[in-house]
């Protein structure tokens, strides 16, 4: 009759589900767009932001565009299995590695990826290893957030890796800048948090 979280819910316990990656150095910054499973119908009445968040095109078609203005190669990782036909005409493998297996095992901690929504496990996977991502939502799930979501997701803010769908050029023009940055990192403020929030 307990409902558990990894942080954000009113009673936590630590994940352990991801492992840590062994140092490995890649010849480029790929950008991995992970993209949200289909849910079902019920998560609509026990999760209905996440709901929405996993149903809005408007996100997924600001990515898209924000990777054809950029030029990016990149490629579409489906997290846990099941691909969503919303995906259908802005799904790309430049790096030929989709459906390879899961998705924690094709991350490398070069790569740079991508969410459209806020409720991804593989967020946490990036955390514990160090893995440049963002996290794109809409205002109005900003607003619906709790207050400890605001604060998670300010923290990407204010280093330009939480954005705004209605922010045009703002995420092509920061993985320009990732992307020309050898020493490129997570900043330590976003760590401190995940640290003292989810262990």
């Amino acid at each position: 009759n307990t409902f558990y979280g990894w942080g954000f819910s009113r009673n936590n316990k630590p994940q352990k589900k991801f492992k840590k990656l062994k140092i490995r150095d890649s010849s480029q910054k790929r950008v991995l767009w992970i993209e949200d499973s289909v849910l079902p119908s019920f998560y609509f009445c026990t999760m209905p932001q996440h709901h929405y968040q996993s149903i809005s095109r408007e996100t997924k078609n600001y990515i898209f565009n924000e990777l054809r203005y950029g030029n990016f190669q990149y490629s579409n990782l489906y997290h846990p299995d099941l691909k969503s036909n919303l995906y259908n005409k802005l799904r790309k493998d430049d790096y030929a590695i989709s459906g390879n297996g899961p998705s924690e095992d094709l991350i490398m901690q070069d790569d740079i990826l991508i969410f459209d929504n806020s409720g991804a496990t593989l967020i946490h996977f990036a955390i514990e290893n160090e893995i440049s991502f963002y996290q794109i939502i809409s205002r109005l799930d900003f607003e619906n957030f709790t207050d400890l979501q605001k604060e998670f997701f300010l923290i990407l803010y204010k280093y330009d890796f939480g954005i705004f769908n209605d922010e045009e050029n703002k995420l092509s023009n920061s993985i320009s800048k990732i992307k020309l940055n050898s020493n490129h990192s997570l900043p330590k403020e976003l760590i401190d948090f995940y640290e003292r929030t989810f262990k």
